[in-house]
């Protein structure tokens, strides 16, 4: 299992995430992304596409395979990334 860059993990994760009865499209994703992820949108489908963690079963729709949740999964629990929030303290 190779390891996933941050935005490819992004991609990945929202593609997981945001997905309604298992699809979702393509643009729904992007607009989901970080601003500077946008830009490189395509590209990172493209890689997970060759790499065979998202497919494509309708056209602009695409869901996560489970080769896709392992990576997803073992990739998060490699993680060693600090979430921060914007919102502040309540």
């Amino acid at each position: 299992m190779s390891q996933l860059s941050t935005e490819q993990l992004l991609y990945l994760f929202y593609t997981s995430a945001y997905s309604v009865g298992n699809s979702i499209t393509k643009g729904d994703v992007k607009s989901h992304l970080p601003k500077d992820v946008q830009e490189k949108a395509e590209s990172l489908y493209d890689s997970l596409l060759r790499q065979q963690l998202i497919e494509s079963p309708k056209k602009s729709r695409i869901s996560v395979t489970k080769n896709g949740e392992e990576a997803l999964l073992k990739n998060l629990l490699a993680t060693d990334y600090k979430f921060t929030s914007s919102k502040g303290l309540k």
